[in-house]
């Protein structure tokens, strides 16, 4: 069975979270992200993901590019995402 993969928001080329960041082990956070934030998606498999992001993209990454506008919004849900996580 394969394991989750890596799951990376960008802002300007600039790594702003990774899934391996934050304790989020349900990962709900991910179905709150508005698809209309995204720029951009990639999908890194094998050696193309361990090359850029080490042993913890084993499973493969996912790239989300979000425009720089919305970068507020990203940090916003997953603050309070995590509040509700910690509480």
């Amino acid at each position: 069975m394969l394991g989750q993969p890596l799951f990376v928001i960008l802002v300007n080329n600039k790594v702003i979270y990774k899934s391996d960041t934050l304790p989020d082990p349900s990962q709900k956070f991910q179905k709150l992200i508005n698809p209309e934030w995204i720029k951009k998606t990639m999908i890194l498999n094998g050696a193309e993901g361990s090359i850029k992001y080490g042993d913890m993209a084993r499973n493969g990454v996912i790239e989300l590019f979000l425009s720089e506008k919305n970068q507020k919004d990203f940090s916003k849900m997953l603050k309070d995402s995590l509040k509700v996580f910690l509480h």
